[in-house]
């Protein structure tokens, strides 16, 4: 065991030295987790695709009011029903999170990241759990409400194609003001799986670096998600700036492992705030651009071959959406619907994904 821990550490620093060297820095901050630990996780928050009914009890003007680079935790208090009716009702502290959402004049309601109590989540279906990130509607208005279902469909997408994805879980959330001030407010929300939590779930480790080139990744791995995020229609992506990009590293033979999130700038989404980079050439999110770097016709076609595999079970995904908004919900299944129309055209996939791709330097 000593020898083989002592020839992946080797490995892994043999690697990052090179990719330092090439790509001028790239620090890994966070040490791996050794293997004999990996385990399987035992949360049972992801464990079910159930609609999760919760209520969310605190000072929101408190809460809402700290927009600041290091927003404050506020005290507050989570209940929810089981389904055999039985109630939980447990101290939290809630805070806002996020970037482009957290600002005032983008989103009235930012999303949230909830800190629990590891005592009181016992025997709960948040047991496991300590600090978890909530996707929240931006705006009352009910949209909004459908750009998170919206958002959360392009996850559970992912989820077929990859066990390396972030699982989530849909919730119910009622918003209650504890003093008063505010009326109550129920809209849909989701829950996203931690790095902790992804890290036990695929015998893999957390790396914190950047500057690394697409093409220094698992070729398999980036090229799922270069075209996922075609399918999706997001842009508001990188690798060398680790923008909406998570790396992993398991068998040290494999190079680090892409992990994509945060889809709310996407096409499938749709959102009124969602505007594409102007260096991209694009005037609108829902005009799809692909972004995956050069491959052969057989290395395409293999990973398209499990996109299409899926093409059913996503179509079922969609289906299963709770109906917010008639419109925005069929334009999410259009969008998606044209994607596979285009794969399925030998043509085209030529076209996107051969000649649109990127060309290495």
């Amino acid at each position: 065991m000593r020898y083989f821990l002592a020839s992946f550490i080797v490995s892994i620093t043999l690697l990052c030295s090179i990719i330092v060297t090439a790509q001028e820095g790239g620090v890994i901050m966070r040490s791996f987790v050794p293997l004999k630990s990996c385990r399987k996780s035992s949360s049972p928050l992801f464990r079910s695709d159930s609609i999760l009914n919760i209520m969310i009890i605190v000072d929101f003007k408190r809460m809402l009011s700290h927009r600041l680079d290091n927003p404050e935790y506020s005290q507050g208090k989570l209940f929810y029903f089981t389904s055999d009716s039985i109630a939980y009702y447990m101290d939290i502290k809630v805070r806002q999170r996020g970037n482009f959402r957290r600002q005032a004049s983008n989103c009235t309601f930012p999303p949230l990241k909830l800190n629990f109590k590891k005592k009181s989540v016992v025997g709960t279906v948040f047991e496991g759990q300590d600090k978890i990130k909530l996707i929240t509607h931006c705006r009352e208005r009910l949209e909004y409400e459908q750009n998170v279902l919206n958002e959360y469909l392009a996850y559970r997408i992912y989820n077929r194609l990859t066990d390396y994805s972030y699982k989530v879980r849909l919730v119910k959330v009622t918003y209650i003001d504890s003093t008063g001030r505010r009326k109550p407010i129920s809209r849909y929300g989701f829950f996203i799986e931690t790095k902790d939590e992804f890290e036990r779930r695929n015998c893999v480790s957390f790396v914190e670096t950047k500057n690394l080139h697409q093409e220094v990744l698992d070729r398999y791995q980036m090229t799922l998600v270069a075209i996922f995020q075609y399918l999706i229609g997001n842009t508001d992506w990188s690798v060398p700036n680790r923008h909406n990009i998570d790396l992993y590293v398991g068998n040290p033979i494999h190079p680090f492992i892409p992990v994509t999130f945060d889809f709310d700038f996407s096409g499938v989404v749709n959102a009124k705030y969602a505007r594409p980079q102007p260096m991209l050439g694009i005037s609108k999110v829902t005009e799809r651009l692909y972004r995956g770097f050069t491959r052969d016709y057989e290395e395409i076609d293999s990973v398209l071959t499990v996109f299409k595999g899926e093409e059913i079970n996503i179509l079922q995904e969609q289906s299963r959406l709770p109906q917010v908004n008639n419109r925005g919900r069929k334009d999410a299944t259009n969008f998606v619907n044209a994607f596979y129309g285009e794969i399925r055209a030998p043509r085209s996939v030529k076209r996107i994904f051969i000649d649109g791709s990127r060309k290495a330097d």
